[in-house]
């Protein structure tokens, strides 16, 4: 880098690279700083609708998301979505990342139309230009249907993650993270229809799945656990729902802060129950 000089396209990219690095990290500051840095140097060096411009502007975009910054967030993807618009027959991967980030900033937003509109429009641009097995087909779709579970529009999520499961499961594999998350979701869904013994099954699926891919003690196991949890407490099934609770704390307690958020809902899930089992003996 030093050779290079402080302006040199390859110092540029090179901090780029760094910044993602910085970003899966979290260390947003650093990572915001050197992203700015390559940004500048990349404006200078190449036209407005440069990839490194655009890609550079998507990356502080996510930065900018992670760390709460909602206008900048969006200022940034906005710029980066027009850039790649341009060059959408080169870059149509990136392209729908950038619509897909976009979703993410007008979710955080509450404006969910939108997001389910950015959504669709990323869906199509995989599935125009890389095909219907793309590994991000898979992730997108399971975006949308929880967004639409989320819209209370249950009937279009439930065949919208049916099609996620089935993708994950076609592209993906049968061993996959995401096919455990997206089985959780599409549980949660059934349990919100009043299906309690389709989603206890999917639900128990997903479980096996992820202890197996991510191990006993991963908070995202302890999390499903949570969700287990609270759809037995309303099976009235109070023993059952009390271990899976506490099994997910036992977890929670040993990878997680004493006050995040997971750590919050199985306390809270874990008392309703405490309660239910008071009532139902007359204490």
């Amino acid at each position: 880098l030093q050779t290079d000089g402080e302006e040199h396209a390859n110092v540029a990219a090179a901090r780029n690279d760094l910044a993602e690095v910085l970003i899966r990290r979290a260390e947003y500051g650093r990572a915001t700083e050197l992203l700015l840095q390559s940004l500048a140097v990349n404006q200078l060096s190449n036209k407005g609708t440069s990839p490194l411009v655009a890609t550079n502007l998507f990356n502080l975009a996510n930065v900018y998301l992670a760390m709460g910054r909602l206008d900048e967030a969006e200022s940034a993807v906005r710029s980066s979505i027009a850039i790649f618009a341009q060059l959408r027959d080169q870059f149509s991967i990136e392209l729908a990342e950038a619509k897909s980030a976009l979703a993410r900033i007008l979710q955080v937003r509450g404006d969910l139309d939108q997001t389910e509109v950015l959504l669709r429009e990323a869906i199509e641009i995989i599935n125009d230009s890389q095909g219907p097995d793309h590994p991000f087909m898979a992730y997108y779709l399971q975006n949308l249907g929880v967004l639409q579970r989320s819209k209370g529009d249950l009937v279009a999520a439930e065949q919208t993650l049916q099609r996620a499961i089935d993708a994950t499961r076609r592209i993906l594999g049968d061993k996959h993270d995401l096919l455990a998350v997206t089985l959780v979701d599409q549980g949660i869904l059934l349990h919100m229809k009043g299906d309690y013994d389709a989603a206890e099954r999917v639900i128990r699926e997903a479980l096996v799945l992820g202890i197996e891919i991510q191990g006993a003690s991963h908070p995202s196991v302890g999390l499903h656990k949570t969700i287990l949890g609270m759809l037995l407490h309303d099976q009235v099934n109070l023993d059952a729902a009390e271990a899976i609770l506490r099994d997910a704390l036992l977890i929670f307690e040993q990878v997680l802060d004493d006050d995040h958020q997971y750590t919050a809902s199985a306390l809270t899930e874990l008392g309703s129950v405490q309660i239910g089992r008071a009532s139902c003996r007359g204490v």
